[in-house]
């Protein structure tokens, strides 16, 4: 081999070898990025919990864009945004204490989805207790100004493998 074709080998040597690094870099850089969206989207699900567990109907009604699709009775969903109103106002009355249990969290640039089981218990206006539990699945989007809001929210998407 020359000298030349020795150089021109270790010249593409060290051109893949950058090349590597690079996506290396940046597949490391996007893959924590996910990772921070992805416990981000699950502080704040956890945070919306708590709101119910403090009854307020504002802080949970703030967690939804303002055109939201909810399924609060399985095929029964709802838009309007006084209707969930008042819907989240009859459920804090109960004091409902939400336990999520394991997420899975899929982000793709701006859109989020939530996956995760949970249970409910609380105490009917009566003194009956009350529970509850399923799937949630649940589609966010990132806000211009930073952080995620809900625009589907289905905490009975387990209600289709039941049918």
């Amino acid at each position: 081999m020359s000298k030349q074709e020795t150089n021109n080998m270790n010249t593409v040597k060290s051109s893949l070898i950058l090349i590597i690094l690079i996506m290396t870099t940046t597949t490391i850089a996007q893959t924590s990025q996910v990772e921070k969206d992805q416990t981000e989207i699950i502080a704040f699900l956890e945070q919306m919990g708590g709101y119910f567990e403090a009854k307020n109907v504002n802080g949970i009604m703030a967690c939804y864009t303002p055109e939201p699709l909810v399924v609060m009775q399985p095929e029964t969903p709802v838009t309007n945004l006084e209707e969930l109103r008042s819907m989240f106002a009859n459920l804090v009355m109960a004091g409902p204490q939400i336990v999520f249990g394991k997420h899975e969290v899929f982000v793709n640039g701006d859109k989020a989805m939530h996956i995760s089981d949970w249970k409910m218990s609380g105490t009917a206006p009566d003194g009956t207790p009350i529970s509850d539990s399923g799937v949630s699945v649940v589609m966010l989007e990132r806000q211009p100004k930073g952080g995620w809001l809900i625009v589907f929210d289905n905490p009975y998407a387990n209600f289709v493998a039941k049918k």
